[in-house]
């Protein structure tokens, strides 16, 4: 097969597929341009740019200037266009051929192919800005407590748990008192009557 850009022969090159199967791609040894029969290209495994660099790497992942203002298929002749999708990777120069479907890629195309393969395939990183949210998140917080503070059913929580004094039924000084059962149901009494309020208000 000859080189769509120089029209030198190329060389056969194989690659590894993504499920372990072996194809074979061609070369051009001068411009390092790859030719990709139908659907080869998307076979190829990750990391498989790198075993066709014939030359030193940074060469490979650079591209070659191309030589023919128009290539032609390697297979069938046909006049070699402009590759388009919109769901191939941008920034990558890729000729195709409109009548079998092969893929010419220029020297380091491959590599920046494979390359933005990878980057779709990595989650995305998730950053979210958290200023002022956690300031915000507080200051809620503290409106909600201040508003309990004042609701009417801490405020009896608040008494019904405090101890009384048994003789005076007021509270004590140090909490030691214990409660009888007098002070029990007459507390309780209480919690009903604020229930009662609160249901039928």
């Amino acid at each position: 097969m000859k080189c769509p850009n120089e029209r030198a022969d190329m060389r056969e090159v194989r690659l590894s597929s993504t499920v372990g199967e072996v194809f074979v791609v061609d070369q051009c040894p001068t411009c390092g341009g790859i030719w990709f029969d139908r659907f080869e290209l998307y076979r190829a495994k990750d990391g498989e740019s790198q075993r066709l660099n014939s030359f030193d790497a940074d060469a490979f992942r650079e591209p070659a200037e191309m030589v023919a203002s128009i290539r032609h298929c390697p297979r069938d002749n046909a006049e070699l266009l402009r590759f388009n999708d919109r769901y191939f990777p941008r920034g990558i120069i890729v000729e195709r051929c409109p009548k079998c479907d092969g893929f010419w890629l220029n020297r380091g195309e491959f590599a920046r192919f494979q390359d933005a393969r990878r980057a779709l395939r990595q989650p995305k990183e998730i950053v979210i800005e958290t200023t002022g949210i956690q300031d915000q998140v507080q200051s809620a917080l503290d409106m909600h407590r201040s508003s309990l503070e004042d609701s009417p059913i801490i405020k009896a929580a608040r008494f019904l748990s405090t101890p009384l004094d048994e003789a005076t039924l007021r509270p004590t000084e140090s909490g030691s008192a214990r409660a009888t059962p007098e002070s029990v149901n007459m507390a309780l009494n209480l919690l009903m009557t604020l229930l009662r309020l609160f249901i039928f208000r």
